[in-house]
């Protein structure tokens, strides 16, 4: 399961959730929309910074939601 906004789950349960994240996690998407607030987690190493790419498309992503 994966999606760019946890908003958009049809059941928002705590598994759910966790197993969202976990899979971005895991394919390194470290950002994470819920509505128009944005989930960052740790990786614990090195990541791609706040100008990456995928960073900007989340933020970009997050300003059109709101």
């Amino acid at each position: 399961m994966d999606t760019a906004d946890l908003a958009s789950l049809r059941d928002p349960t705590e598994d759910a959730i966790l197993a969202v994240l976990s899979a971005r996690m895991a394919s390194e998407r470290i950002y994470t929309a819920v509505g128009a607030m944005l989930i960052a987690i740790n990786p614990c190493k090195q990541a791609r910074g706040p100008g990456s790419a995928h960073a900007v498309r989340a933020v970009s992503m997050i300003q059109r939601a709101s």
